[in-house]
Formats: structure tokens, sequence, C-alpha cells
């Protein structure tokens, strides 16, 4: 993991540490107050993919997901620590990250730890009926509301959950990675239609679960997934397969979130997904798009139409 400025310069390691430096290192996420990041590795003591926090300047570094014991698990002691963890997200008070990880039973569930003691907590298990909660979502205001997908016993199925409310009531299946509105009222997924039989299209819907709504994507494309918010809440972008180039890894999309106006972003580069938009800085000229591909060795970056409000 490396941080450096937006033109490249002053570039500088985060993840190395010596000889206890994490191997395949992978997922930064900044906190939204600017001043951490975290981030999942191998750890080179347990072998096993934890959660690092660290200044932005690299110090301070600390694993949050320490197994056998090493840090204390609210309401769960005398069990092992997660194994696998991923999908690392922060609370909008920059103090708790939150993951998922898999327990010794083979079930994966939702963490969270503290960012200053470090003591971390296990939010959901299996006595509650729950054999797998992943892709845990912060939402971005200051109200402590968590999304997650959760499949329960007896299922094959999974949904999405948000303090209670299950907002994919009906669908066959859902799924993340989860994403918030920048408001914070709305959440979008991927799910597969129970109606049409289409999998993989993009929903969204209250943080309640009413007004639910799916963007209609082209009748061509396929495995449509990685939902990601413009700015202004007024757009969603997504990675799917088809179109024009049908066969061809996955491309970015963007539409309107009624669906309307769907558009392919560009033709390059392959096997994109995860498509992350830049805010809008106060002098506006454009809104862009950031997008990962696995035949560049950066994301790359393409403009798109600019956000409502004080753009040219």
């Amino acid at each position: 993991i490396q941080i450096s400025n937006a033109d490249g310069s002053g570039a500088q390691p985060i993840s190395d540490g010596g000889s206890h430096t994490p191997a395949n290192n992978e997922g930064p996420v900044f906190s939204p107050d600017g001043r951490f990041i975290a981030w999942t590795g191998i750890d080179p003591q347990t072998d096993e993919r934890e959660v690092y926090l660290a200044e932005i300047d690299g110090s301070s570094r600390r694993v949050l997901s320490r197994k056998a014991g090493t840090v204390p698990i609210v309401g769960d002691p005398g069990r092992t620590a997660p194994i696998h963890n991923a999908f690392i997200d922060w609370r909008a008070d920059s103090e708790r990250i939150v993951w998922h990880g898999q327990d010794p039973d083979g079930y994966s569930h939702i963490y969270q730890s503290s960012r200053i003691s470090g003591t971390m907590q296990k939010l959901t298990d299996s006595s509650d009926g729950i054999k797998h909660a992943v892709h845990p979502q912060y939402s971005p205001t200051a109200d402590d509301q968590l999304a997650f997908q959760r499949t329960p016993f007896g299922s094959d199925f999974s949904d999405v959950v948000v303090d209670g409310a299950i907002l994919s009531t009906g669908q066959k299946n859902a799924y993340g990675p989860l994403a918030w509105s920048p408001d914070g009222t709305r959440l979008a997924w991927t799910a597969n239609n129970a109606v049409s039989g289409a999998a993989s299209e993009i929903y969204h819907a209250r943080r309640d679960g009413t007004d639910r709504t799916i963007v209609n994507p082209a009748e061509d494309l396929t495995q449509n997934s990685f939902p990601a918010w413009s700015p202004d809440g007024t757009q969603l972008a997504w990675a799917a397969r088809g179109g024009p180039h049908p066969a061809v890894s996955m491309r970015i999309w963007v539409a309107d979130t009624d669906g309307r106006n769907t558009y392919l972003l560009a033709e390059e580069p392959d096997n994109a997904r995860y498509p992350t938009w830049r805010p809008k800085p106060a002098s506006c000229t454009s809104t862009t798009l950031s997008i990962g591909g696995a035949a560049t060795a950066e994301p790359t970056t393409h403009a798109v139409r600019c956000a409502l409000g004080g753009c040219p």
C-alpha cells in the first residue's frame, strides 16, 4: 500500500514494516476525516489476512483483527479471532472500523473495532440464525446505520439488511458490495430479478426498504454489479458485461437513478470494475470516475457529465 499526492509526487509506503511487512496488501480505505488508512494483508506472524490500521504517514501501524486472543473480543471471550478478513468500512465519526471475517466454524460474520482502544466486537452471530453476514457498510451520516448482506440458515439465498429492515424482500438473491447514497437515505445493491428471472440487476431503495427501484440497464447487459453513486446522488455507475462488446469482459456503465440515460463510460480498460466517483470540488469543472481494470497497472480516470449545481 502506498500513498501519494494526486499528481503522483510524494509517494511513500504505508504497509512496509521491515520483517513484519504483510503480504498481498489490498483494499485501502481512508477514514472520513482523512487522518487514517485501513487495509487488509497477510500477516507474516499468523499467515492470515488481517485488518491493519495506520496514520496516513504510515506511523502507529497496528493489527485490529489479530487471532488467538491477542486482541480482546467483546462478547466472545475465549474464541479465536476471525480469519479471511475483508471489505473494510469506516463509521462516519472515524472512530470505528467494520469488516467481515470467517469464524472457526466456517461462517462469516461482521466485526467492529475501535480505532482508539483496539477492542473488537462481534456484531452478528450464528446464534441469531445468520449463517453468513458480509459486505458491511456504514451510513455516510453519523447515525450508526449499518447495512450488510446476510444468508439465514436453511436458505441458499441472501438478502440485504439495514437496521433490521430487509430491503430485498421477495428477491431470489441479493448481494454486495453495497453502496449508500451520499445523503445516507438510500442503499444500492445487486440482485436476481424474481419476476423476469434476469440475473444480477442493480436496485436501490430507501433505508426502510420502501420505494425500491430497479436501475433498468440495457436488456443485453449481464452480470451487473459494483454500484457506485455520483456525489450529487443523481446517477449510478456499475460494472457489467454485454452491450456493444458482448464477448469481452466487464465494462463501466452509467445511468440516472431511475434507469434513464444509460450509457457506456469507456471502451477500456479490460475487466473494469469497482467504479469510484471523485467528489465535486468547490470550483467544479467536471465530475470524474476512477475505474480499476486488470489490464492497467493503475486505476484509469475518465471525465463524465457534470454533477448538478455549480458546473459550467
